[in-house]
């Protein structure tokens, strides 16, 4: 049996995703529609959109947009959500694999999404695919209830260190102010605050939705969602947020080229396409019939191949003052 992708963890819960993941705030995209000049025909792609918490500015702006969803079942979502928008276009595939087009948008944007790419391929892609003067945007959510409500974080801390047990930790941390390493120029960070409120029925139903909390042991999730939502309960049925939306924010400047791809990143895009064309030739030659500790694989050693022999024409021409 293959390994679980941790990336489609989200895609398991579409319809509670749907309900109660975060909407971002509406001053967070009239910043972008004016600072980024989205407009109709501003050719734009958002990186895996989940359900669509950040797709609509997008499309009522009028921009030329498409999305890239790993997701089977969110693209469904996505698909009944906004199939009849004449901007919109859908791609059930992997951004790390699929073969866009160098500087064919304007403006690449994630929300929340990012960080579940490697750094590498995230900022030398998108660099890639950016026209010269486009815009990288990436936004988060930093929620702080500690603040407005100490004794009941206190609480709730309790109830994670007895009852709070998971196969598959969030271990996510990108760097998201590394762009300018890879050509990027001029970028900003941004705040912009808001608040919410649950009740204690709704706010277990929320952190469902966390990554961590879709892959809790079995065994615990009855003590651990049981737990909080009685400590929230003893704290008058309400738990309150003060949030902040997060804003990093690049540009791809003008006469750059693919000399700003960061070296090793790009041929970590040419091993990775390389070993997925395989794959869908029905080169099998992998690890199923190559135990560990035996040789290495035909298809494996053929990928590494090619993205080095990648990596050293492209460094030969950057020497050479040429772009590949």
């Amino acid at each position: 049996m293959d390994k679980f992708d941790e990336r489609k963890v989200f895609d398991t819960i579409p319809e509670l995703f749907d309900r109660w993941r975060l909407k971002y705030t509406p001053e967070l995209f009239a910043f972008l529609v004016s600072r980024c000049s989205l407009r109709e025909g501003t050719r734009c792609l958002e990186i895996g959109p989940g359900t669509g918490q950040a797709t609509d500015f997008a499309l009522d702006a009028g921009c030329d947009y498409t999305a890239i969803e790993l997701g089977s079942n969110f693209a469904g979502v996505l698909r009944r959500k906004y199939g009849n928008r004449p901007n919109f276009k859908l791609i059930n595939g992997d951004f790390e694999l699929h073969p866009f087009a160098s500087e064919s948008f304007d403006f690449v944007y994630s929300a929340a999404t990012i960080q579940w790419i490697d750094p590498e391929i995230a900022f030398s892609k998108c660099f890639d695919i950016l026209k010269p003067g486009g815009h990288l945007a990436m936004f988060l959510l930093h929620g702080d209830y500690q603040t407005p409500n100490p004794a009941l974080y206190a609480d709730i801390q309790k109830v994670y260190d007895e009852h709070y047990r998971t196969d598959a930790p969030y271990r996510q941390r990108f760097p998201y102010l590394d762009a300018p390493k890879y050509g990027f120029e001029s970028e900003e960070r941004f705040s912009f605050p808001s608040a919410r409120r649950y009740t204690a029925d709704e706010y277990v139903e929320y952190i469902h939705t966390h990554s961590d909390h879709i892959m809790l042991r079995e065994e615990c999730k009855e003590a651990f969602y049981g737990g909080i939502r009685d400590a929230i309960v003893r704290h008058g049925n309400k738990i309150e947020f003060r949030d902040e939306f997060i804003l990093y924010l690049c540009r791809k400047g003008y006469g750059t080229g693919k000399q700003g791809v960061s070296p090793r990143g790009f041929a970590t895009i040419i091993y990775r396409g390389t070993e997925a064309m395989h794959e869908s030739k029905g080169h099998r030659s992998g690890w199923r019939d190559n135990p560990p500790g035996r040789q290495i694989s035909s298809r494996a050693t053929t990928c590494r191949q090619v993205a080095w022999r990648t990596l050293g024409v492209h460094r030969r021409q950057n020497r050479a003052g040429r772009n590949p």
